[in-house]
């Protein structure tokens, strides 16, 4: 078991769970209202005409308004919610940026985070490769530790001169290498 799988495995979990909410929040969502409406007796049988609104305006409520109100509500949000979707997941296919609904960020920011945490907790990738250090670099170089061979040839007088070191792109630690720096700027993205 190596040191980052509890951190793989909490990923992975997080990325399990953002992807059943996002789930429960497409297909769950629907099926809910679709239920509701059905036990509310609200299932509609065609659009009202505007003397039925103003009828059913006019009398006494009994939870029949509230409750239709709250369903088209939620309707609506519903369908503002899996549309702001659309760019999201298209950007990530095509490895960009996603573009912004006018209007809709409120409801795009939190489908971008939960598609993002999705792509982010379901990526098995490692997440220290291609890190090293000037040790590591140094390790690299020096030369094996003596063998019982080089311990004979040292005993019987041999030439016992390192040999010069094979890799000679490896930075030494008494000379410091400096990398350009670049400040990030609002609305960087590495997709491109």
């Amino acid at each position: 078991m190596t040191a980052d799988s509890p951190r793989r495995s909490l990923r992975l979990l997080r990325g399990l769970g953002a992807l059943i909410v996002l789930l429960a929040v497409v297909v769950g969502v629907p099926a809910l209202l679709v239920a509701m409406m059905r036990f509310l007796h609200m299932t509609p049988h065609g659009i009202p005409s505007l003397e039925q609104l103003s009828t059913g305006l006019k009398r006494r409520d009994d939870g029949q308004l509230l409750g239709g109100v709250l369903v088209v509500g939620v309707w609506v949000c519903w369908a503002l919610f899996t549309v702001s979707l659309v760019p999201e997941v298209a950007a990530v296919a095509r490895k960009r940026q996603a573009r912004e609904l006018r209007g809709l960020g409120w409801v795009q920011r939190p489908a971008g985070a939960l598609v993002a945490a999705v792509v982010i907790g379901l990526t098995l990738a490692p997440l220290g490769v291609g890190v090293a250090t000037a040790e590591d670099a140094n390790a690299a170089v020096s030369p094996p530790p003596p063998t019982s061979s080089t311990r004979l040839a040292t005993a019987q007088g041999a030439d016992t001169t390192p040999a010069p070191a094979t890799r000679q792109n490896v930075a030494s630690p008494s000379t410091p290498t400096t990398a350009p720096t670049y400040e990030v700027q609002r609305r960087d993205t590495l997709w491109e």
